[in-house]
């Protein structure tokens, strides 16, 4: 498994809980889902949907809130890597949200140097 495919495990576990709330003959029902959202206790969904929208809402959700858990995954997956590369790969597909607007630049360029130096060397079959 490489680490887009559990980028896209979480797109699909936030795409199953935005279907339960309004799934509507397997789409999402954006009416429904907001009657939902405003009248039940979902507020970590229910603001980023209000700030991002439906499609904009799941890389930013997933920056902020998803990065301990998919550097937990990468470590238990291979043990291989050090600290620094494990959060550099959890940043892969979240450039450009709002959490990784907000490191310094110093910061963005540090993963993103250590990213492409995993990237080169990395086993094909892991990326």
């Amino acid at each position: 498994m490489s680490h887009e495919h559990l980028h896209e495990i979480i797109h699909a576990e936030m795409f199953r809980k935005l279907l339960s709330l309004s799934s509507t003959r397997g789409k999402i029902d954006v009416t429904k889902l907001n009657q939902m959202l405003t009248q039940n206790n979902f507020p970590g969904l229910y603001d980023y949907y209000t700030r991002y929208g439906i499609n904009g809402m799941q890389h930013e959700q997933m920056a902020a809130h998803y990065q301990d858990t998919m550097i937990s995954f990468l470590k238990n997956y291979d043990t291989t890597l050090t600290t620094e590369q494990y959060e550099a790969i959890s940043w892969a597909g979240l450039k450009g949200t709002s959490s990784w607007n907000a490191l310094t630049q110093e910061k963005k360029t540090s993963l993103t140097d250590i990213y492409n130096s995993w990237l080169t060397s990395a086993n094909k079959q892991c990326q």
